[in-house]
C-alpha cells in the first residue's frame, strides 16, 4: 500500500501596531511499501520508500516608523527517508526596507546551514556473481562484492548579503538596481 499524509498550520499574531508574528508548521509522511518500486535490482525493490519531513518557520515584522520596516525569518526543516538520506536545514534571513523620496532601499542577509547524511545501500548486503548457469547451479561463486561504510556525513553553509534600490523616477517608470554577495562553502565531508 501507498499512503501520504500532509498537514500544515499557520498562526498569525499581532502583538501591537509595530510587531506582528507568523508561525508555521508543515508535516509530511509518505509510506510506499509496494514490493516493486520500478527498479531492476531485487534489493532495491524490497526496500520500502518512507519519507518523513517536518518544517517550522517564524516571521517577525517590525515597523520602525512610517518609512522603515524590518522583517526577520527563521526556517528549520528535517527530512528523512528509509533508503537514501537524512537532511537537516536551518535558515535565517533579515531584510530592512526604508523609503526615502522616490527610493525604496532594501538591505538584507541570508544564512543557511545544511547537514546531510547519505546512506548508499548499493551492495550493502553483497552481490554474488556467477560465470555461467553451470557454476550458478553448482553454487560456485566467481566473485562477491560488498560495500562497507555506506554512510557519509556532509555539511554545507551559505551566506548572502544584498542591497537593492527601486527608484521611482516617474509614476510609470521605475529603475531597479542592486548588489548581492553570496558565499557557499565547499561541501565538508566528515568521512
Amino acid at each position: 500500500p501507498s499512503k501520504k499524509h500532509l498537514f500544515s498550520t499557520r498562526v498569525d499574531w499581532n502583538l501591537n501596531n509595530a510587531n506582528n508574528f507568523t508561525f508555521g508548521y508543515q508535516l509530511g509522511r509518505s509510506n510506499d511499501l509496494r514490493q516493486f518500486s520500478g527498479t531492476n535490482r531485487l534489493a532495491d525493490a524490497l526496500i520500502g520508500r518512507i519519507r518523513d519531513s517536518d518544517a517550522f518557520n517564524a516571521t517577525h515584522n517590525l515597523i520602525l516608523g512610517s518609512k522603515t520596516v524590518n522583517q526577520a525569518r527563521f526556517f528549520s526543516a528535517s527530512t528523512s527517508g528509509s533508503s537514501d538520506r537524512k537532511e537537516d536545514r536551518i535558515q535565517l534571513q533579515d531584510t530592512l526596507t526604508h523609503l526615502i523620496g522616490g527610493h525604496s532601499l532594501k538591505f538584507g542577509g541570508d544564512y543557511q546551514n545544511v547537514r546531510t547524511r547519505f546512506i548508499d545501500r548499493f551492495d550493502a548486503t553483497g552481490t554474488y556473481r556467477f560465470s555461467n548457469f553451470f557454476f550458478f547451479n553448482q553454487n560456485n561463486v566467481s566473485s562477491f562484492q560488498q560495500n562497507f561504510n555506506t554512510e557519509s556525513d556532509l555539511e554545507n553553509n551559505y551566506l548572502g548579503a544584498f542591497f537593492q534600490d527601486e527608484w521611482r523616477i516617474r509614476p510609470n517608470l521605475t529603475f531597479s538596481f542592486g548588489l548581492r554577495y553570496e558565499r557557499e562553502t565547499v561541501v565538508d565531508d566528515d568521512n
